[in-house]
């Protein structure tokens, strides 16, 4: 029996220390990002096209609410 709480301590310490890894840079500065992008866009007289998304869902679907109107703007 105490084999068998041994491993299932173990286990569950090994899933507590394995995050899930996310495809987006968690340290990224976005609006500092978006910029840069907006001012090289105006230089080149070219558009903008902004992915939106996150490691993790909730954040990705506030961010889709809040930015639901999408409008094709000139640069500058």
């Amino acid at each position: 029996m105490k084999i068998h709480r041994l491993f299932l301590s173990v286990i569950a310490l090994q899933l507590a220390s394995c995050g899930p890894v996310g495809p987006y840079d968690d340290v990224a500065n976005p609006s500092a990002d978006i910029t840069a992008a907006i001012a090289q866009a105006a230089a080149e007289q070219k558009l903008v096209l902004l992915e939106f998304g996150a490691n993790w869902l909730t954040p990705g679907v506030c961010r889709i609410r809040r930015f639901s109107r999408f409008s094709r703007a000139p640069c500058g």
